[in-house]
Parts: C-alpha cells; structure tokens; sequence
C-alpha cells in the first residue's frame, strides 16, 4: 500500500502505544516512528503488524547495521538517536514515506532539524493536546485534512484553533468511521 505524502493527520489519542491503534491503516513501508525514548521505541516495534518488519533503535550500531541491510521498513526511536543515524547516514529521510509523531508535546522543541530533513514527508501527529503543539503544528504538518480523536476520549481542540467534539470535519472522510482501528 502506497501512504500519500504530504497529506498530515493529527490523531487525538492518551500517550500508550497499546491505544494507538488507528496508527496501522495510515502507515505503509519507510515509515519512521519519533517518539519519547528507548523503552517507547521498543513498545512501537512490539505492537507493529508483522508486515511493516519494525526495529526499535535501542543501539546505534545495530540499527545502522539493519537499515543499511535493507531489514527494516518501520524505525521506531527517539529523536536524538534518529538525528544521530541521520548523520551517520545510515537513515536516509528523503526514502521516508510517512514520519509518525508519537506524542511530542513533552518533545517538539527537538524535532525541527530532524523534520526539515524531510519536508515532504507526510506527518501523523498523535497527540493527546494538539492546541499545545499549535505553533508545532503549523511548521510541520500543514496543512492538515483530518483531525480524529481516540474513541470514548473527551472532546478536543483539533490542533487548528477548533473543537472538534470527536466529529469529523465536514469535508473530509474518516476512515475510522466504520469502527475498524479505533484506539
């Protein structure tokens, strides 16, 4: 499955890999997962379908070593070890199809440089406060077309000024609609 670039979704949803469920549909091959730290990237590669073939950068080496094998089609790890295999080269960004952007209220000052590597790379933003990552937002993944939020959660600020009350915008499909992936 193909993902189209450029087209960003923020996904409202609390910050536990095990609710992040509606991620899977939106993904596809040469995706990269930013995310808070070791213990978060190696739950990431954990709860990935068998078929994006994830490895949690936990070892620079190592993961160098297995990208440059070609064995890796979704990278979960922190920023600074992503930036760090972007220098090495051993992570080629501009190959990104999809950079997924796991709850990065607590880090967003960190990812400019590591976002402006690829700026065509389409964003999934999971949030659990996306008014609080609205300047973030706005330089990384805009614009965006759709805005969800995890099933039962509060209602929630869409990341674009708005109240989305856990109802898709008007003139966008929601592809969770039908229940499957609902987190």
């Amino acid at each position: 499955m193909k993902v189209e670039r450029s087209r960003h979704v923020v996904v409202v949803s609390p910050p536990a890999v095990e609710r992040a469920g509606a991620v899977w549909p939106l993904v596809g091959p040469n995706t990269v997962v930013v995310c808070a730290d070791h213990e978060q990237a190696a739950q990431w590669a954990a709860a990935a379908p068998p078929q994006h073939r994830a490895h949690a950068v936990t070892g620079l080496a190592r993961s160098a070593a297995l990208l440059k094998e070609g064995r890796v089609g979704l990278l979960a790890g922190a920023a600074p070890d992503l930036a760090a295999l972007v220098a090495r080269t051993a992570l080629k960004l501009d190959a990104v199809e999809t950079i997924v952007l796991a709850w990065p209220e607590t880090f967003s000052d960190s990812l400019d440089t590591l976002l402006d590597e690829d700026p065509d790379a389409r964003r999934v933003v999971l949030s659990w406060n996306p008014g609080a990552l609205h300047d973030f937002l706005e330089r990384h993944a805009r614009p965006r077309r759709r805005c969800y939020r995890s099933h039962g959660e509060r209602p929630a600020h869409d990341g674009q000024g708005g109240r989305h009350g856990g109802q898709r915008h008007q003139d966008h499909e929601d592809p969770l609609a039908e229940g499957e992936g609902h987190i």
